[in-house]
């Protein structure tokens, strides 16, 4: 499988995960703004230093395998869940202040 094909493969599924942890666990949504700000800068420090980091340490040559699986295990797909989860969350959040200005 190609790297671009890997990667599409990655974000589906973690997306997947994402709006499953949802719909299983509707009460982990912040019901307050300021918190869900909290978690939104967490995933942007998340995407922007974390995972591009995690990549770093295993780029190298002669990385094994262990440690590139380790890696994009532990830290790049709970990066990229916890991510699309919060997206997931504001994207809810702007669908009830829309139908709230509807109205």
């Amino acid at each position: 499988m190609a790297d671009s094909g890997f990667v599409t493969c990655l974000l589906v599924a973690a997306g997947a995960i994402a709006l499953w942890i949802d719909a299983r666990l509707p009460h982990l949504m912040p019901t307050r703004l300021s918190r869900l700000t909290r978690h939104f800068a967490g995933a942007l420090i998340t995407i922007l230093v974390f995972i591009p980091l995690a990549t770093q340490v295993v780029a190298g040559e002669g990385t094994s395998s262990v440690r590139i699986v380790a890696a994009l295990l532990g830290i790049v797909v709970p990066g990229l869940v916890y991510a699309m989860l919060v997206a997931v969350w504001l994207i809810k959040v702007m669908q009830q202040a829309l139908g709230r200005g509807v109205r």
